[in-house]
């Protein structure tokens, strides 16, 4: 039978290049770990764009699913079936996904001076992204550090909420409100006004 799946020629020629470095191992008598990696930094130094783009994609694939089996033409939802449907699926699948993404992005732009304090909650994920994205990346790879985005999106709109709640109560504290616009004046006339409006504490 097939040595690998259909679609997967890049394993397959990994598979040719470890033969030929473990031949190459067995003639020099040279560990295989050290050829291997002596021949991973020399590819690396020898063409950085092509790994630079591949970790672009593995970064990319880490964070956007996406259905590979099914042609987006036959991609289908009960009796919805089309292009439309296959497109409209996963933007909304992927919208759900990166929410707790931007909410822990959130949570990083408000505690940006204390995001040591927090490393309990964000270190797991950046490990897990880290090595994946040199690696080799799917996004059920993260799958494990989801609920701590989960908690970090929830304590930034949390904070969000308080500092709202807090500021109407200052203001209701205050009493006055100000407000500036242009209107028409008692005479008709247009012209600039100010309405000041004062709550009296009983």
């Amino acid at each position: 039978g097939k040595n690998t799946r259909e679609g997967s020629q890049d394993y397959q020629d990994w598979l040719e290049q470890r033969d030929r470095l473990l031949k190459q191992s067995l003639d020099s008598g040279i560990h295989f770990r050290d050829v291997e990696r002596a021949w991973v930094v020399d590819d690396v130094l020898t063409h950085p764009m092509v790994h630079l783009r591949a970790t672009a994609v593995r970064v990319l694939s880490q964070n956007v699913a996406t259905v590979n089996s099914v042609h987006p033409d036959s991609f289908g939802i009960g009796s919805f079936r089309g292009r439309w449907v296959f497109f409209g699926f996963h933007g909304l699948l992927n919208l759900i996904g990166l929410l707790p993404l931007a909410g822990s992005l959130w949570f990083f732009a408000q505690r940006r001076r204390e995001i040591l304090s927090y490393c309990a909650l964000w270190s797991p994920w950046l490990a897990l992204f880290t090595f994946h994205a040199l690696v080799y990346a799917e996004p059920r790879y993260l799958l494990p550090s989801r609920p701590l985005l989960c908690i970090m999106s929830a304590l930034a709109v949390t904070q969000y909420l308080n500092s709202r709640k807090s500021l109407a109560t200052e203001l209701s504290e205050n009493g006055t409100l100000v407000m500036t616009g242009r209107g028409w004046a008692a005479d008709g006339s247009n012209g600039e006004r100010e309405v000041i409006r004062t709550r009296v504490k009983v």
